[in-house]
């Protein structure tokens, strides 16, 4: 549960802050693209670009400071492994907080005031929490709504999160437990 919340809520986070910045940059944006100073192309790849930094350092302090208190990685293999398996972990973590980032970039460009986005911002993290398949597995999702379950870029992360943390610890289940 630890992977699920920590994961989800920096996911959260990331994309709130990307709302809340970039609709208090609109007036400057609306004078600059009337003077012709640049294009609307050119001004998204620059704050994407501009955010690559933020995110990735934030991962790298985050991640690596919970991997080592919390005793994630598999302290019984060697150095190598756990070095293999730290970036296994990363590396899904830091491609979710993007896709966060980008997509509260998308709901600012998108919604016309900060409140409809700050709105919609939650909505849809929701759903990605709603059917990443934490609080309810596959096999509980109601069929009309298994598109989400398919098409959700947070169920993709977080189980690639939980196979590098579990793929050599033994489970032992019942057949009633398996999913």
């Amino acid at each position: 549960s630890f992977v699920y919340t920590s994961s989800f809520y920096m996911g959260l986070t990331f994309l709130l802050s990307g709302v809340t910045v970039l609709m208090s940059e609109r007036p400057v944006y609306y004078r600059e693209q009337a003077a012709g100073i640049y294009s609307s192309l050119a001004y998204g790849l620059a704050w994407m670009v501009s955010e690559l930094p933020y995110v990735t350092g934030n991962v790298a302090l985050f991640t690596t400071i919970t991997w080592f208190l919390s005793g994630l990685y598999d302290q019984e293999s060697s150095r190598t492994e756990q070095f293999v398996q730290y970036w296994a972990y990363i590396l899904p973590f830091w491609l979710w907080m993007l896709m966060c980032t980008v997509l509260g970039h998308a709901i600012a460009a998108l919604s016309p005031t900060l409140e409809v986005g700050n709105a919609i911002g939650p909505g849809i993290a929701s759903w990605f929490s709603s059917f990443a398949g934490f609080y309810l597995t596959r096999l509980m999702i109601p069929s009309m709504y298994m598109w989400v379950y398919w098409l959700n870029p947070f169920r993709y992360a977080f189980e690639a999160m939980v196979v590098v943390l579990f793929e050599r610890t033994p489970l032992q289940c019942t057949p009633t437990q398996l999913v």
